[in-house]
């Protein structure tokens, strides 16, 4: 009889069965910490899911997935270091997909503190190759989609410039931003008019806040 096909070395996409406890610890652990919440981690056309799959399966650096315990304190600063590089990568991914995939400087084998261009655009955190995000710069990327609530899950971001893209709304709870020190998003659809439903109610607990730019140019 004709044996089987050897379909060791094929490129197909690998099968998800071998690693689904991979995939069901991040899902539990991004839902216990309140990063994403479980219905969006199970669409599979949402921005969440798609960073949910690509850590699982596809993210070449496999970081340790923190044990989750029951807990009622769900801040990230107690974190690992492991984890909290863990927890940017997968931010940092929900980004990348929620904006239509436009980082093109995005290099999946090296940290997030590396994803930027010459052109100071990108993210950046303490040290280049520290972990602890301060900073995403995407001004004039050609952004599209929507501004992630994700991002609100790093805990040392205070500065975020998506001025001049075409994203979306603001989250209604962007409140919980509350870190945030500087905010440009001029010319976008909605702070232009054209997509404008106003600032969220809880715009107004960003306190922290010391430059805001809606302007347009």
């Amino acid at each position: 009889p004709t044996p089987p096909p050897d379909n060791s070395n094929s490129t197909a996409p690998p099968s998800h069965n071998k690693d689904d406890t991979r995939l069901e610890s991040l899902r539990a652990w991004i839902v216990g910490e309140g990063i994403s919440d479980a219905e969006s981690l199970a669409d599979p056309d949402s921005a969440p899911y798609r960073a949910l799959d690509w850590l699982a399966f596809h993210d070449p650096l496999k970081l340790p997935v923190p044990v989750v315990e029951n807990s009622t304190d769900s801040t990230n600063t107690t974190l690992s270091n492991d984890h909290q590089e863990l927890l940017e990568r997968y931010v940092a991914s929900v980004l990348y997909f929620a904006t239509n995939e436009r980082l093109d400087f995005r290099v999946q084998e090296e940290s997030v503190c590396t994803w930027h261009t010459n052109d100071n655009k990108g993210i950046y955190c303490r040290g280049e190759n520290d972990i602890g995000v301060t900073h995403i710069s995407l001004p004039q990327a050609f952004l599209s989609g929507y501004f992630p609530l994700e991002l609100c899950s790093l805990p040392n971001l205070v500065h975020i410039d998506f001025s001049h893209n075409s994203l979306a709304d603001l989250p209604d709870n962007i409140g919980k931003c509350s870190q945030l020190e500087y905010l440009l998003l001029g010319d976008n659809p909605w702070v232009l008019g054209t997509e404008n439903k106003g600032f969220p109610s809880t715009f107004f607990e960003l306190t922290n806040l010391k430059d805001l730019q809606l302007c347009t140019s």
